[in-house]
C-alpha cells in the first residue's frame, strides 16, 4: 500500500481513493477470519485499545480476558498474519500504539489489566524488529501521553488537562508525525524502539 510513508501520508501519493470497512472485534481469530481481501499490506498500524479503569479487586475475569485479547493478542495476531508477506516483499512497517506510561514496568492503581496488556506490546515490537531486520521489516511501539480525542467528554477532557504538561492535551498529529518520520527512515534504525511521546508527563 504505502512505500514512502512520510510522503504518501502527507499527500504525495496523489488523489487516491481509499475505502474502509467496519468489523466488530471480539476475538482476534474471528476478526482475522472475517477480514476482506486486503491485498498486499506494506504498512500495519494498530491503534485500537479498549480501556478498563478499575481497582484490582473489582477487575473481573471478563475484563482481564478482553484486555489481553484486544490490547495484546490482536496486535500480535495481526503481526503474525502480515509479517510473512512483508518479509517476502523485502519491505514492511508496523506501528503499535501503547498506553500512557506503559513504556516500562510499573505499578498501577486503577488500570492494571489494560496496562499489563499494553506493556506486553514492547516484547512484540522488539521481537518483530529482530525477525524483520534482515528483510527490511521494521516496527515501532509508541506510548503517547494525554491526547485529545473524540472519545473524551467534557468532564474527562477537563480532568486530563489538569494533569497534562502545560495544561494542554496533545493533538493526535503530535504523536503520529514523529512516529511516521522514524518509520520512514531507510534503514529504520529505530526499529524495535519503545517511543514515549508525552511531552514530559508526570503522573
Amino acid at each position: 500500500m504505502l512505500r514512502n510513508i512520510s510522503g504518501r501520508l502527507r499527500g504525495g501519493a496523489g488523489n487516491q481513493d481509499f475505502q474502509g470497512f467496519l468489523r466488530e472485534i471480539d476475538r482476534p481469530s474471528h476478526f482475522l477470519a472475517g477480514l476482506p481481501d486486503l491485498g498486499h499490506i506494506d504498512v500495519l498500524v494498530v491503534a485500537h485499545g479498549p480501556f478498563v479503569q478499575k481497582s484490582l479487586g473489582l477487575t473481573t475475569a471478563e475484563d482481564w480476558e478482553r484486555m489481553a485479547l484486544i490490547d495484546l493478542a490482536l496486535p500480535g495476531a495481526l503481526a503474525s498474519a502480515f509479517l510473512p508477506a512483508m518479509m517476502e516483499a523485502g519491505w514492511g512497517r508496523m506501528l503499535f500504539m501503547g498506553g500512557t506510561r506503559t513504556d516500562g514496568i510499573r505499578a498501577y492503581r486503577s488500570n492494571t489489566a489494560y496496562a499489563a496488556a499494553k506493556t506486553g506490546l514492547a516484547v512484540l515490537a522488539k521481537s518483530l524488529a529482530v525477525e524483520g531486520a534482515p528483510r527490511g521489516v521494521a516496527c515501532l511501539l509508541v506510548c503517547p501521553g494525554l491526547v485529545d480525542t473524540e472519545y473524551l467528554d467534557e468532564g474527562s477532557r477537563e480532568s486530563l488537562e489538569a494533569r497534562a504538561p502545560g495544561g494542554r492535551l496533545l493533538d493526535p498529529r503530535e504523536v503520529a508525525e514523529p512516529a511516521v518520520e522514524l518509520l520512514s527512515a531507510e534503514p529504520c534504525v529505530a526499529s524495535g524502539a519503545v517511543i514515549t511521546l508525552d511531552g514530559g508527563l508526570g503522573l
